[in-house]
Order: structure tokens, then C-alpha cells, then sequence
């Protein structure tokens, strides 16, 4: 999950992108990291039988584009300024 992470970053860093990610088993591989937003999603009242467990929610995880990743660190420094 870590390579795919870093191929994710390589390639869309620049314009980001958003995954839908069902049995978020690695998700961990994306929280604390900045670049990186996570959103769970509780899948609650699906009537299907086949969805519970580890597989009755996903994360909506998205990887920000560079230009917000600059202007958030530029807000940030200048609120210490």
C-alpha cells in the first residue's frame, strides 16, 4: 500500500485525486499524512446481506493538489509571521 501510495503522489500530486477505497484494511497507510484527506462513509441501512463487517463502510481518501498544499503552508507561515 505504501508503493501505491507513493505511485499515487508521483502521478497526481500536481492535480490530486480521489479513491474509493471499500475494506479500508490499510487506510492507516494515509491518516497523519497532511497531503491526504480521509472521509468514512457507513454503508447503514443497505439491504443487502452481503454488506457488514469490515465491508459495511469505506473511506473517500483524497490526495490534494499541490497548489492547495502551497497555499495552506503559505497561510501557515504567515500566521506565524
Amino acid at each position: 500500500m505504501e508503493r501505491f501510495k507513493a505511485m499515487l503522489v508521483e502521478r497526481f500530486r500536481r492535480r490530486g485525486i480521489t479513491l474509493l477505497y471499500w475494506n479500508t484494511e490499510y487506510v492507516d497507510v494515509f491518516r497523519g499524512d497532511d497531503d491526504w484527506r480521509i472521509d468514512s462513509v457507513a454503508l447503514d441501512h443497505v439491504g443487502d446481506p452481503r454488506i457488514g463487517g469490515t465491508h459495511s463502510h469505506y473511506a473517500v481518501v483524497s490526495l490534494r493538489p499541490r497548489s492547495v498544499r502551497f497555499d495552506r503552508a503559505r497561510a501557515q507561515e504567515h500566521r506565524r509571521a
